[in-house]
């Protein structure tokens, strides 16, 4: 992303009344341990690295939704 890094738009879809509780699976290339610490503390339901299989991605959207 050109403007910001996906945990810094995690933190703010956080801070968002309208966005707070969205279900949110993180794609990224970020592959570091600190990384997804940090991300877990925000309770989204999934974090899916790059290169990704767009079979498991798709199966974890889908156990999200199934979960809402």
């Amino acid at each position: 992303m050109p403007k910001m890094d996906g945990l810094t738009t995690l933190r703010l879809l956080r801070d968002f009344p309208e966005t707070k509780n969205a279900s949110i699976i993180m794609l990224t290339g970020r592959a570091d341990l600190d990384s997804v610490k940090e991300a877990m503390k925000y309770s989204i339901e999934g974090y899916t690295r790059k290169p990704y299989d767009p079979i498991e991605l798709l199966e974890r959207v889908k156990q999200t939704l199934d979960q809402n």
